[in-house]
């Protein structure tokens, strides 16, 4: 069975800070007994060095985020977690990949990051880059209103022909079902299927039977899919709520995601490139900067960054006792 037991908590701007401690809190009581708050921040360049006014508001942002970050840990530890805090600087999205492989992390969240005005690209630079490349899974954290996950959906890809894709796929599940059952929230599970060049065959009058024939066919087939997964996964029909719907992914996910007002969105990203490993693919992409709901993205078992490693950053600051 599932189990998060330590957590990454990269921090690299604003957050609302009682929407991150409410979901952080919720897992925690699900076995989380060490968390490490990461703190990075860009370099200074050498002409802050020569400026000094401007050198001085980097040195009281540094002091501010430290005051901050002394206080999350503070509320965070109060649960009997221990927390500890490191700092880095450099690019974020480096160091947070970096820290990822050398210590023993189940999870990765992550306030997101608005870098675009635009209000359908709601990622910053370093949200994609960490739902790309980091090798363990990474929970992009946007607050609801509510402040907190009520509502969760996983989105699948199932293909028993494919092994490696059919993999990723329960192993999305699985998670959606720990992190549902973690924090008490409705899970809903998305499962699109389409045929390919429907709409110019179905141009040819002659063959609009023939397809007929073949969607009906296809959706069971696919529904057996999804109820084979379930069941392998553990879950009861009345654990979830389904949605086996017709049409490309890219368009009905995010759909689904916001008529029914979902609060996370967990999905698998994949795709090959001449880089060793599995990096987000078109459909993951396009789907993860459209949400307005929070991210939570899964890499296959064999994914490999193309990150490399270093030495750990020492820790600065211990609150709370070890649970480990």
């Amino acid at each position: 069975m599932k189990k998060v037991s330590a957590i990454l908590l990269a921090i690299d701007g604003d957050y609302d800070e009682q929407a991150l401690l409410t979901e952080v809190a919720s897992i925690t009581t699900d076995g989380v007994s060490h968390i490490t708050i990461l703190s990075i921040m860009e370099p200074e360049t050498d002409d802050l060095h020569k400026n000094v006014a401007v050198s001085n508001l980097h040195k009281w942002e540094s002091e501010a985020r430290s005051t901050q970050l002394k206080k999350l840990s503070a509320a965070l530890a109060g649960s009997g977690v221990q927390v500890d805090i490191q700092y880095a600087t450099g690019k974020p999205y480096l160091e947070i990949i970096r820290e990822s492989l050398g210590g023993h992390y189940d999870l990765v969240i992550k306030p997101a990051a608005h870098d675009s005005g635009i209000k359908r690209l709601l990622l910053g630079g370093t949200d994609i880059q960490l739902l790309s490349l980091c090798p363990i899974p990474v929970w992009i954290f946007q607050p609801t209103v509510s402040k907190s996950l009520k509502k969760i959906a996983v989105a699948i890809d199932l293909q028993p022909n494919e092994p490696e894709r059919h993999a990723l796929a329960e192993k999305v599940l699985d998670w959606g079902k720990y992190m549902a059952r973690s924090v008490g929230a409705e899970l809903h599970v998305i499962h699109t299927w389409s045929i390919y060049r429907e709409e110019s065959l179905r141009a040819r009058s002659a063959l609009s039977e023939t397809i007929d024939k073949l969607s009906d066919n296809k959706e069971q087939l696919h529904r057996k899919w999804l109820n084979d997964a379930l069941r392998n996964a553990g879950l009861g029909s009345d654990e979830i709520h389904e949605h086996v719907v017709k049409g490309e992914a890219r368009h009905l996910i995010p759909k689904i995601v916001d008529e029914f007002e979902i609060d996370l969105l967990v999905m698998g990203t994949v795709g090959r490139t001449g880089i060793p490993g599995f990096f987000i693919g078109n459909t993951a992409d396009l789907v993860l900067r459209t949400v307005d709901s929070s991210v939570f993205a899964v890499k296959p078992e064999n994914f490999v960054t193309p990150v490399a490693s270093h030495s750990r950053l020492s820790r600065t600051a211990n609150f709370g006792e070890s649970g480990r």
